[in-house]
């Protein structure tokens, strides 16, 4: 199995942070039905920690298996291997 870019998989986890934070606000919307603003709310939290734990699992250098985070460029800054290879 391939193995996700880098900087793909970054953005792939901002989205999934975004989407727990809109389900978030979906909650606060309908704060008039306790019991759905009560569950988007966990439901929202649930999907921004999934983004987290993505991030943490997946934005890695394909040769030292370091945790990137929020570095850039095209060399990992630990190894010095080029990223896109």
């Amino acid at each position: 199995m391939k193995k996700l870019h880098p900087v793909a998989a970054a953005w792939l986890s901002v989205l999934i942070m975004m989407i727990g934070v809109g389900i978030g606000m979906l909650g606060m919307a309908l704060l008039n039905h306790k019991v759905l603003s009560v569950l988007a709310a966990i439901l929202g939290i649930a999907v921004f920690i999934a983004g987290v734990v993505f991030n943490l699992i997946k934005v890695r250098c394909p040769h030292c298996d370091t945790y990137l985070g929020r570095t850039s460029g095209p060399k990992c800054p630990f190894c010095g291997n080029d990223l896109n290879k």
